[in-house]
């Protein structure tokens, strides 16, 4: 006497789980949107412009490579918090606000 064998189907889910995880989606879409290398890069651009820094002063300022800081002004690289932080305060902004986009 064995066992049935396992299906190799995944279980369907009940239309109150579909739904929750769609909402999840759709939650993460916005959450990603609200951050995007693209938006952090250009409030930085801007916000060193303002500020009257070249690229490579700024760089300096920070602590890094010209030429990464110019990849994060482009959206090209995904700062670390640390970063973020040593941006904001040498551009005497507030980091959230160089994290948030702009309507």
């Amino acid at each position: 006497m064995g066992l049935a064998p396992k299906s190799k189907r995944a279980p369907q889910l009940g239309p109150s789980i579909a739904y929750g995880i769609s909402q999840m989606r759709d939650a993460w879409q916005r959450t990603r949107m609200l951050f995007s290398a693209a938006v952090f890069g250009k409030n930085v651009r801007r916000e060193r412009q303002a500020n009257g820094l070249t690229l490579e002063a700024m760089a300096d300022e920070v602590g890094l490579a010209y030429s990464y800081l110019g990849e994060i002004e482009r959206g090209r690289k995904n700062p670390t918090l640390d970063v973020v932080e040593r941006i904001a305060e040498v551009l005497e902004a507030d980091p959230l606000e160089l994290l948030r986009a702009r309507r």
